[in-house]
């Protein structure tokens, strides 16, 4: 951004008027994939598919990530405890 500022004012015209232009491209290019087809919605059956596929692998790494943590909070607690004062695992 401060490049941008140090640049003459024609320049940052210049550069404001085709960073818009990429912008209205872009916007252009999409709503002419909708209207010709290109861009298709998914059945119902297909997003459960999705919803199942993605979600596993989260409710596995979920399932992971706590018994490592707490089998490190017990490690932690049994072999710092005398040391740092440490009372319990604090959930």
């Amino acid at each position: 951004m401060e490049q941008i500022r140090r640049l003459p004012e024609a320049e940052r015209e210049t550069v404001a008027k085709a960073l818009l232009a990429v912008g209205l491209e872009s916007q252009a290019a999409q709503a002419a994939a909708v209207s010709a087809g290109a861009v298709t919605s998914i059945s119902r059956e297909q997003m459960k598919g999705l919803f199942v596929a993605t979600a596993i692998p989260m409710v596995g790494f979920g399932i992971v990530d706590n018994c490592e943590l707490t089998m490190f909070a017990s490690v932690a607690c049994l072999s710092l405890g005398d040391c740092v004062v440490l009372t319990g695992v604090v959930a």
